[in-house]
């Protein structure tokens, strides 16, 4: 199988902004990448732990940068990547 996946930025945290992972992954535009959110914040096994634990690492203050990709290979794999 080819290798035929991009990487896209779909998200970039301005500085200074207010730290609130779960209201940045939702304000998501990309289509793509907001049809990968509800798996990652919503339809998981203990849900609410995951969101809590995603809270706890990216809303930290000394959380300096955050931007979120997306990667496919337009048929079998998609999902989001954060930096």
């Amino acid at each position: 199988m080819l290798w035929r996946g991009v990487w896209k930025q779909v998200y970039d945290r301005p500085a200074g902004s207010r730290h609130d992972i779960m209201a940045e992954l939702r304000s998501i535009t990309n289509l793509d990448a907001s049809l990968s959110v509800p798996m990652i914040l919503d339809v998981i096994e203990y849900a609410g732990a995951a969101r809590r634990r995603l809270s706890k690492i990216y809303d930290d203050s000394n959380l300096v940068d955050l931007q979120v990709y997306i990667l496919g290979d337009d048929e079998v794999m998609s999902g989001c990547l954060s930096t």
